[in-house]
Formats: structure tokens, C-alpha cells, sequence
């Protein structure tokens, strides 16, 4: 047992998909010292199933998973004085605020941060929404330098930019994020590359309402599914 680790205990590890309610989720939590948690919501994994949740995100209010991340969150084992921190990467960041924000009050309490390491937003209703502003100030937002998947839809809270060593969607990789002692590396702000994702995939999307952004996905998707191909 390294000193890092041994006395932190994984507990609520869950792994469910559903092609019936078109959801893929996953999620554990981690119990630190200090009555602390750490709840982590995992993104996409290669399931058809779960792109097409993943692109539903642009025209539902609520997806099953994001239904899903706010049940695991009620339903956490914990103390009268722990301390809650929520995160997750990409789709797993979209599941963190978004089950945070719809906690119950108490689980919501007890919540000190929610970090999106480049997760996609939400429809302009989520953000405007009086949840998701009582919980604004506690949501932390990664972005690469030239992040696409983290500009997807709205997000209305101020982004870290942090530094890769990969270009361009590749650097979607967490693992490329460059860290220096406990801290990411920061960058000044978005490259000219992830300027330009934000303003071409921002335009394109409000270009679209939602029924047309539904029929291109139902299409799509109906062409894959056909293959009788369950994974990337």
C-alpha cells in the first residue's frame, strides 16, 4: 500500500447501459481523510448507445444519465460534516454540475466544488436557470487551449485554460493536460485554433432549432444502428 493511497476507500461504483432508455453511465466515489469525498462521473466510452446521449445533450433538457448523476448524488453514504467535491471529464464534467445543481438541498450543502475538465454545456434554459446560479460559484471549468467538446452548447461561468502537449481535438486527452507539482499548467487563454472552434460551433448550433437538431441526430444514428454495430 503507497502512503498516497492507502487510506483512501472506493466505494458506489456503478457501470449501466441502457439502449432501452439510451443511457450510458458510470460513476464511484472516492473517501478521503477529513471527511472529505470525491464523486467521479466518467465520460463517453466507445458504446453507440452512448454518443447518441452524448449529441441529445443539444436538443433535451435532461438526458437519463444526467437523471441518473443526480440519484447517485442523493443517495451518497455520508457524515453530518463531510465535504462533497464532484468532477468528471467531458461527459462525466456535463454529470457533474448538472447532478450537483439538482441535488437535494441537503446533498447540496455539503457540495465545496464541481469540477468540468472540458464536459460540454447545456441549453441556454440550464444556465439561465435559478439551480444552476445557486451553484455557479462553486463550478470549475478546465479547458485545453484548443478545446472543441468543452465550447459545445452554454456554460456561463468563467473557464481555466490549461496547457497540452497534444494539438487540436487530441488535446480532448486529459492525460496530455500539463501538471507542474498539484497544479495544471495554465495558458493565457484559449489558442487561436479553440477561438475559432467556439465561434464556428456556437454559430452552427443556434443556426439549428431544436427539432432539426433532433432529426439530423435520429438519422444519423438510425444509419449506424442499422449495422447492428454496438460500439465505435
Amino acid at each position: 500500500c503507497t502512503r498516497r493511497y492507502c487510506s483512501v476507500e472506493l466505494s458506489g461504483y456503478i457501470n449501466e447501459i441502457s439502449e432501452d432508455r439510451g443511457m450510458q453511465f458510470s460513476a464511484i466515489s472516492v473517501y478521503l481523510p477529513n471527511e472529505q469525498i470525491f464523486v467521479a462521473f466518467r465520460g463517453t466510452d466507445d458504446t453507440i448507445v452512448g454518443w447518441r446521449e452524448d449529441f441529445n445533450l443539444s436538443h433535451l433538457e435532461e438526458v437519463p444519465s444526467q437523471r441518473k448523476a443526480t440519484e447517485y448524488l442523493n443517495a451518497l453514504d455520508m457524515t453530518a460534516d463531510a465535504h462533497i467535491f464532484v468532477g468528471g471529464h467531458s461527459k462525466g464534467g456535463n454529470l457533474a454540475v448538472w447532478g450537483a445543481i439538482h441535488a437535494t438541498d441537503s446533498i447540496r450543502s455539503h457540495i465545496f466544488r464541481v469540477y468540468s475538465n472540458d464536459g460540454p454545456g447545456f441549453t441556454e434554459g440550464t444556465v439561465q436557470s435559478e439551480v444552476y446560479r445557486r451553484m455557479a460559484e462553486r463550478i470549475q471549468i478546465f479547458l485545453p487551449d484548443d478545446s472543441l467538446v468543452g465550447l459545445l452548447l452554454e456554460h456561463d461561468v468563467d473557464y481555466t485554460v490549461v496547457k497540452s502537449n497534444r494539438k487540436g481535438l487530441f488535446q480532448h486527452d486529459g492525460l496530455s493536460w500539463e501538471v507542474l507539482g498539484g497544479q495544471f499548467q495554465r495558458a493565457e487563454s484559449l489558442s487561436a485554433k479553440g477561438l475559432h472552434n467556439d465561434t464556428v460551433v456556437r454559430d452552427r448550433i443556434q443556426a439549428m432549432t431544436r427539432e432539426e437538431r433532433k432529426k439530423l441526430i435520429d438519422i444519423v444514428f438510425q444509419l449506424l444502428e442499422s449495422t447492428g454495430v454496438k460500439t465505435l
